[in-house]
């Protein structure tokens, strides 16, 4: 028998692998406290935990493990943000525990090699999976397959891609999205901030209506906090608000929440 409790095989025993899949998904929502006050010591075991947790599930591929796997590493991204917003002398203290969440890079063809005959929209796809090319974005990657744009537009619903709502729809289309946004998060915008606060960056100087500042403070070391999958050619303002706004915006910090547990 399997061992991994999302295969068809577990899913014919006693619990079903949605039930066993929405119990672990309900385990790590009660687990993390939203408002809990920034403790370096605490955060830095938690944030451990969730990696320990997405590596654990993560060593079976399936559908389900995927999704609890991504669920984990956006509790620690969400727990490293405030803990980058709210004491930015930690600096290293966060680098070094940022360093730990080693999020599995994001490689649409073979995801949907992997999961694609789980999903019934993906049934036609055919030989042509093989013709995407690594370094498209997502967008054109799926477009060689034949899935529009628009299609993938609808991958950002907010509650198509939240947990529970993956788990019942079994939408590969909507996990890849949401996995290349966590890559994107863990490799391109948490360590862009990180380095922005290490050159001296204060955090008025994330400004969209006067880019000039950050620029200067970031120069050419933005290039490499890029994430070309989603299009992100180099840390900008647009990115480094993403984080703080995890940290200080209520409705940004709850979606982000509710698409990773509820």
């Amino acid at each position: 028998m399997s061992t991994d409790p999302f295969s068809p095989e577990e899913q014919e025993g006693p619990r079903s692998a949605l039930r066993l899949a929405d119990d672990l998904r309900r385990i790590l929502s009660s687990s993390f406290k939203p408002d809990l006050e920034v403790d370096s010591s605490i955060f830095t075991k938690e944030i451990q935990l969730y990696h320990d947790i997405a590596e654990g599930v993560g060593k079976n591929r399936g559908f389900g493990n995927l999704v609890l796997q991504d669920t984990a590493y956006r509790l620690a991204i969400l727990r490293l943000a405030d803990w980058l917003v709210a004491r930015p002398s930690d600096i290293d203290a966060i680098a070094k525990a940022a360093s730990t969440i080693e999020v599995r890079s994001v490689i649409v063809r073979d995801l949907l090699a992997q999961l694609g005959k789980q999903d019934k929209e993906l049934e036609s796809i055919g030989d042509r999976l093989w013709q995407i090319d690594e370094s498209q974005d997502i967008f054109a990657s799926f477009q060689t397959v034949g899935i529009g744009a628009d299609r993938v537009l609808m991958a950002i619903d907010i509650p198509e891609q939240a947990t529970s709502n993956l788990l019942r729809s079994s939408s590969v289309v909507t996990l890849i999205h949401r996995m290349a946004t966590t890559e994107a998060l863990a490799k391109a915008y948490l360590p862009g901030m990180i380095d922005f606060v290490r050159k001296g960056g204060a955090y008025k100087e994330i400004d969209p209506r006067d880019i000039r500042p950050f620029q200067h403070r970031m120069g050419q070391d933005a290039k490499i906090y890029r994430y070309p999958l989603l299009q992100v050619r180099a840390f900008s303002t647009t990115q480094a608000q993403f984080i703080l706004d995890l940290h200080d915006k209520p409705l940004k910090r709850g979606t982000f929440l509710r698409v990773a547990v509820e």
